[in-house]
């Protein structure tokens, strides 16, 4: 993650994390959002990592686990809206 200055040009590293690769990312109320297969992270502008939502503790009604987490968005009240590519369906996580 770097912080990036226009006027002057000017761009500093805030953090670095290896080992691990997102499938998505989105901002949120000046938070940045990625997923990692079925976990959603969150990181503040100081570059610390959390994990937000940890996918292995959600499973759909059916008793389907979710498998992949694409296309995340936040709805009016700040629940997780997500596409989950593999069971081919749209959820709602609701905090």
């Amino acid at each position: 993650m770097y912080n990036l200055q226009l006027f002057p040009v000017k761009v500093d590293k805030v953090s670095e994390y290896e080992d691990i690769t997102f499938d998505i990312a989105t901002g949120y109320n000046g938070k940045l959002y990625m997923t990692n297969i079925n976990t959603v992270y969150e990181m503040g502008t100081g570059g610390n990592m959390i994990t937000f939502v940890n996918g292995d503790d959600l499973i759909y009604q059916d008793g389907t686990p979710i498998s992949k987490m694409k296309q995340l968005s936040f709805d009016n009240n700040g629940n997780v809206i997500f596409y989950d590519d593999d069971n081919k369906s749209i959820r709602r996580i609701n905090l």
